[in-house]
């Protein structure tokens, strides 16, 4: 890992989106990068090596956006994690390392998260599946399930 990769990662960041538990922003390590960014790379090059991340770093708050006026359940909430920028860098890197990887690692019907692949492959395939079920003239029936993916994901 090198230097660059990591200054690419914080310098890739919303300078203002992310306010983790310790109150910085991306803008503060772009602004001094040539200050802070020797000891931000050292640390996530040692974490890398040593697989640990201290628990300050790793602490993330979770805050509940209302998705309506007076919201009264769970579900009119959509949950924001606010993690460290040293966290997400460190996540950051990982995930770009493990990128080119990934479509190997996750199967064809796995849409989310993959660059290409899309939530609409599925209803698209869906329709497909329905389409061929109620064309089939097969004696022995067929069955699908629907279920809720946002309790799935969660």
């Amino acid at each position: 890992m090198t230097k660059v990769e990591v200054r690419n990662v914080i310098f890739s960041m919303q300078s203002f989106k992310v306010l983790g538990p310790d109150g910085f922003q991306p803008l503060f390590f772009k602004h001094f990068w040539d200050v802070v960014g020797e000891d931000v790379w050292k640390y996530v090059m040692q974490s890398f090596s040593s697989g640990y991340i201290d628990d300050k770093i790793a602490e993330t708050l979770l805050v509940l956006i209302p998705k309506e006026n007076n919201p009264t359940r769970l579900k009119n909430f959509r949950p924001i994690s606010l993690c460290n920028v040293i966290f997400i860098v460190i996540t950051k890197v990982l995930v770009d390392r493990i990128r080119p990887s990934l479509d190997d690692l996750i199967g064809p019907f796995q849409s989310s998260f993959i660059p290409g692949r899309g939530t609409t492959d599925n209803a698209i395939l869906v329709q497909e599946v329905v389409h061929h079920m109620h064309m089939s003239r097969s004696e022995k029936g067929m069955l699908a399930f629907k279920i809720d993916l946002e309790k799935a994901y969660n």
